[in-house]
Formats: C-alpha cells, sequence, structure tokens
C-alpha cells in the first residue's frame, strides 16, 4: 500500500493541456501485490485510484499489470 502526493508546475500542465485550471497537486493511493515465479520471472498487478482528482477527467482509476524478466544470473 502508498499514499501518492504528486506537486507539478502549474504552467507547465497548462502548457501541456490548456484550459485545464490546476494548482499543481495531486494525491492518490495506490495497493498492489506481486508473485516471483523462479527467481527471474515475476509477475504485479497495481491499483491506483485519485483522492484528489484532476480537473480534467483522468478521475478514473487506473489498473497496471506487468510481466517481468530478468536477464542476469540468479
Amino acid at each position: 500500500m502508498r499514499y501518492h502526493i504528486c506537486k507539478s508546475n502549474p504552467v507547465q500542465i497548462e502548457e501541456f493541456i490548456p484550459g485545464i485550471k490546476t494548482n499543481g497537486f495531486y494525491k492518490g493511493y495506490s495497493a498492489g501485490f506481486g508473485i516471483e515465479i523462479n527467481g527471474l520471472v515475476n509477475i504485479k498487478a497495481i491499483y491506483y485510484k485519485y483522492t484528489k482528482a484532476p480537473e480534467i477527467q483522468y478521475g478514473l482509476p487506473i489498473y497496471q499489470f506487468s510481466f517481468n524478466y530478468s536477464m542476469g544470473k540468479k
């Protein structure tokens, strides 16, 4: 479990997304889990949700699934 606080430069956000009115602060939390299969392969799933949604329509939760393979020797 993690709690995230992000501060971005509002001017840069406004340049990237014209018309947005923002103070640049965003907060949210994430929960995730992973499985290490054999020391070389692991699978992760993470859920992320804004608790203070951005001013534009990005307030929906984010789901991330990843598959990682290590090329190094174990």
